[in-house]
């Protein structure tokens, strides 16, 4: 085991974009020790912490969602687009677990805000 905050600073291969890589940010304002992660990808056009983030580091935020729930093709992966996000959910835990890129899953249940 290790610290997260070793982990700064160091890039990783985004799962659905082999030519994109992201970076580890310092998550501590929003994040709590102890709730059961150590990465959490952020989703800013969603949500006020992971937007504050975004823009303190600067990072490009638009929003891949319609007011319908339907992925448009700023989510930039093409299996998605058109997709109710309530179907897509099961589609990337299946993919990603076909892929042998999930090292552990359970349920969380957490609120979503919605207009």
């Amino acid at each position: 085991m290790f610290l997260g905050e070793e982990l700064l600073g160091l890039n990783y291969f985004h799962p659905y974009h082999k030519d994109k890589k992201g970076y580890i940010i310092d998550g501590s304002d929003f994040i709590e020790e102890g709730e059961g992660t150590g990465i959490v990808h952020l989703a800013p056009a969603f949500g006020m912490e992971d937007f504050t983030a975004a823009k303190k580091e600067k990072l490009i935020i638009e929003c891949p969602l319609e007011p319908n729930g339907i992925f448009n093709e700023k989510i930039e992966v093409p299996e998605l687009v058109g997709k109710h996000y309530s179907e897509v959910n099961q589609y990337v835990i299946d993919d990603l677990e076909s892929r042998n890129l999930i090292i552990k899953k359970e349920i969380i249940t957490h609120s979503y805000p919605h207009d």
